[in-house]
């Protein structure tokens, strides 16, 4: 099952720091957001390891590795 994810970006009031926060489309009333946090980027996937890659690449960082074979297997 295809389940959607989004990606976050917010300043960090303290710091001033980019900070971003990925998960979950249905979660999203659970995550504690900065306020003024723009979501910038949606994905969908089948597992959350097929997330987590798709989400390195858009962010152009080394190649996800999954810790467990589990990781892999469909919501």
């Amino acid at each position: 099952m295809l389940l959607t994810h989004e990606l976050w970006e917010s300043i960090d009031p303290v710091t001033g720091a980019v900070c971003h926060a990925f998960f979950l489309a249905k979660n999203r009333a659970t995550q504690p957001l900065e306020p003024g946090a723009k979501l910038i980027w949606t994905v969908e996937a089948n597992s959350h390891a097929e997330a987590m890659s798709k989400f390195y690449e858009h962010m152009n960082w080394r190649i996800y590795k999954a810790m467990s074979v589990e990781d892999w297997k469909p919501y």
